[in-house]
């Protein structure tokens, strides 16, 4: 009986140790300073998460397909790139990454922790100035406001 409560509390913990560990330290550049370094360096960023110590981004190329990329969390320069595809024909977005984060901080959230696209809107989880979190979607055709989610 022992052994399988200490066993349930370890295996309930599992899921807490791995989240906190995926949390961005303050030592390495924020998620909103790694954004606008890929997007300066050209790259049509549809992801970016911070993951085992380092950055990984979801970039489509030139010739639409998405590709993932290592990046450095104390430069925001891309470390390595797979040359394996996620998925082909992916259709460019008139609105990029960085619009897409202008316009949640018109909203009051600026302080970004997460970028995500899917189903043709940019998802931009950020916290306020209190520090409460929202996860704002952008049509990525207008660059307008869908929602607000707090």
């Amino acid at each position: 009986m022992k052994t399988l409560i200490a066993a349930t509390i370890a295996a309930l913990s599992l899921p807490v140790m791995a989240v906190a560990d995926d949390r961005v330290p303050e030592n390495v550049l924020p998620p909103a300073a790694v954004i606008h370094q890929l997007v300066a360096d050209g790259h049509d960023l549809r992801k970016v998460e911070y993951e085992r110590g380092r950055y990984d981004a979801l970039v489509r190329t030139a010739d639409a397909r998405l590709v993932k990329m290592a990046v450095d969390p104390m430069t925001g320069h891309v470390i390595a790139a797979s040359d394996r595809a996620k998925h082909t024909d992916v259709q460019a977005v008139p609105v990029s990454a960085v619009e897409a984060i202008v316009a949640a901080a018109g909203e009051g959230h600026y302080d970004v922790t997460e970028l995500e696209f899917r189903d043709g809107r940019y998802r931009v989880q950020a916290r306020d100035d209190d520090g409460k979190t929202a996860r704002v979607e952008i049509d990525a055709q207008t660059g307008q406001i869908a929602s607000i989610k707090h």
